[in-house]
């Protein structure tokens, strides 16, 4: 059998642009059956699929609609995070001596292009959520995952340092991190940022139930570490920069007051009055 070496960064952008260019491809499937796909691949690792079946969820009116929402905002905001640490050593790399300078170029152009796509999307799902659920608590209703961690997996300075991008292990490389950012995003929209053991106890009984607050200060969090992906130093997109800013200083605007709150906002609009 004759192998063809693709990269992985450019599979991830088939893979993510078919997710969202055929979102009504599967009309036949039923809400059920879509909400179930989700907890799977969920428990499994396999992000870039949940994200698909709950875009599809809160694409169509159905029992899950709410609460697919407010998953998907946890799922998004994981991603971005993800990407943005993916996108940070590939950018290092790029500045030193890869191995291979051409096919580095080609991965991380493709990384641009999946990280701009996640924070536009991140963005927007952030305003359709505040339009149709402007306030009360939020549910979650999945389990923290048996690969949730807080510890960013070793082969990724590798990458910083010019390791290839392509094969096996590199995939599993960018599974790696994308899990970690979920777990990222999970605690910071539990309120127990950087803190597993705690998230884990109120994850005990699902769905979980949490003050719309606190929620908030979580998003206001993950949309403000996902604004880095659109920085000068990144993707130099400064519209797409001060939205993302925008949005999080809107969600912030909602978190309980506290020295937590204060100083995020003050670091949101620190980030808004500089010019580039």
């Amino acid at each position: 059998m004759i192998w063809l070496r693709v990269s992985f960064l450019a599979l991830t952008v088939l893979f993510y642009s078919g997710c969202i260019g055929n979102k009504h491809a599967s009309s036949v499937d039923a809400p059920d059956q879509r909400w179930k796909a989700a907890l799977t691949t969920f428990a499994q690792g396999e992000i870039k699929k949940t994200d698909a079946h709950l875009e599809w969820l809160t694409q169509t009116d159905n029992q899950y609609l709410q609460q697919a929402r407010s998953w998907r905002l946890v799922l998004l905001s994981g991603m971005t995070q993800g990407y943005a640490e993916l996108l940070d050593r590939n950018r290092k790399a790029a500045a030193g001596k890869p191995p291979d300078p051409m096919q580095h170029q080609r991965d991380f152009e493709a990384l641009k292009k999946v990280s701009s796509r996640l924070g536009f999307t991140l963005e927007q799902s952030y305003a359709d959520f505040q339009k149709a659920h402007p306030e009360g608590e939020v549910l979650l209703p999945f389990p923290i995952p048996s690969y949730a961690t807080t510890t960013l997996p070793a082969a990724l300075e590798q990458v910083a340092a010019g390791a290839a991008s392509t094969g096996p292990q590199a995939e599993s490389m960018e599974a790696a991190v994308l899990q970690w950012g979920i777990t990222q995003a999970i605690c910071q929209t539990a309120g127990t940022t950087g803190n597993l053991v705690q998230a884990r106890q109120l994850y005990k009984t699902l769905p979980v139930r949490l003050p719309r607050a606190v929620f908030e200060l979580g998003i206001a969090t993950g949309m403000y570490r996902a604004s880095s992906l659109f920085s000068p130093s990144h993707l130099g997109d400064q519209q797409r920069y001060a939205s993302l800013l925008y949005q999080a200083k809107i969600a912030v605007s909602k978190a309980p007051s506290g020295p937590d709150t204060d100083a995020l906002a003050a670091t949101i609009q620190e980030a808004l009055n500089e010019k580039h």
